[in-house]
């Protein structure tokens, strides 16, 4: 129940807000900031308090914010909260365009068409040489600004940050799948349990492991006897933000999901593959399964000898992740459920799997509609 004039409401969660003016911006227009608690009369105490507190202290009503500095303060705040993949993304994003683009406007005076604005400008002529960035990317940016104009919302630098701002579409993009043809080409040439490096591929054809999850596969991942993958961990390049001198360096994480860690059944034939694939190179359980020893292979190293494979199949272009939509694909024709496809491949909804990963053939279009006439 809210208390008329007087600004002191009750949220959906339970807690008291008690809106008052902290400070005035530049223009002289009114930023108002918010206390809690759990009663009317407790909240109110405490707004009292803070007012009391501003009227003694009136030059710390608020102190002046560029968006740079307070990038900057959400960057370190929040520098061991999350993956460090994710935290060095969010450097190169403020780094390359954030700071240098809105750095030094003041976050009092940023606003919804600031942002409509900065989002149009990355669309038609964001990159270097004036072409605009694609639309994933200018997601990517939009997502980091809200977040940090979010923080200062958080921080009582602003009221009400304009996160509402207007975010491209992220179209799908075009999936390359091997047709049966070269599928079975490619997968005759690297059918093999001499080759790990070859194997890999052909797992990969069967299992739907990225490229980062296959490079970090150790023998101690896979049980033979019950026939399952455990997928717990990836293989990935970063920037490094830690003050190297290098610019870039390898991690070895958990999944880029907490739906991407899974245990994937093995068929039979698979499964005995690999267990003579393990008796011809006698590693030890903590050996990468591509290597057969304790280092591992980097992706880009891997993707190389993936093309060579292409190569000399006479396949032409497919990038890595061909497997994966391969595999997918394959496993609806086979009727395999959506669900169950859904946390083969990791995915955190079942929509993911339908939209992103799964499309079916026109053949199979073809014969599904048959289907009305025969029923």
């Amino acid at each position: 129940m809210s208390r008329h004039g007087e600004n002191i409401w009750k949220r959906k969660d339970g807690r008291w807000e008690a809106r008052y003016v902290k400070g005035r911006d530049s223009r002289g227009k009114a930023l108002y900031a918010s206390v809690y608690a759990k009663t009317y009369a407790e909240v109110k105490k405490k707004r009292e308090a803070v007012l009391q507190e501003l009227k003694s202290h009136p030059s710390s009503s608020l102190p002046a914010k560029s968006l740079g500095m307070i990038i900057q303060e959400y960057l370190e705040d929040h520098k061991f909260e999350i993956k460090f993949s994710t935290y060095a993304r969010y450097v190169e994003i403020s780094e390359k365009h954030l700071i240098p683009d809105l750095g030094l406007m003041p976050v009092s005076e940023f606003t919804r068409d600031d942002g409509n604005s900065y989002v149009k400008k990355l669309l038609s002529n964001g990159k270097a040489q004036g072409k605009g960035l694609a639309a994933k990317t200018v997601k990517d940016i939009a997502s980091v600004l809200k977040l940090v104009l979010k923080y200062a919302e958080e921080k009582h630098y602003i009221l009400n940050a304009p996160i509402d701002f207007f975010v491209p579409k992220q179209g799908h993009p075009t999936i390359q799948i091997l047709a049966p043809s070269q599928r079975e080409r490619l997968e005759t040439f690297v059918c093999t349990t001499t080759d790990s490096y070859k194997f890999g591929v052909y797992l990969c054809l069967y299992t739907g492991l990225r490229i980062g999850e296959i490079c970090a596969l150790q023998w101690k991942d896979i049980d033979c006897v019950n026939s399952t993958i455990s997928v717990n961990k990836t293989i990935f390049r970063v920037k490094n933000v830690g003050g190297s001198t290098a610019k870039t360096k390898i991690l070895i994480n958990t999944p880029k999901t907490p739906s991407s860690k899974r245990l994937i059944p093995l068929p039979k034939e698979l499964s005995e593959k690999l267990r003579q694939l393990k008796l011809e190179l006698s590693p030890s359980d903590n050996y990468y399964v591509l290597t057969g020893t304790g280092k591992f292979i980097e992706p880009r190293n891997y993707y190389e000898r993936y093309k060579r494979y292409l190569r000399l199949c006479e396949l032409g272009d497919f990038n890595f992740h061909a497997l994966r939509h391969t595999f997918a694909t394959r496993c609806i024709e086979a009727g395999v459920d959506p669900k169950v496809l859904s946390e083969i491949l990791g995915h955190a909804s079942v929509q993911i799997t339908l939209d992103r990963y799964v499309h079916p053939s026109l053949e199979i279009k073809r014969t599904s509609l048959g289907r009305l006439f025969s029923a």
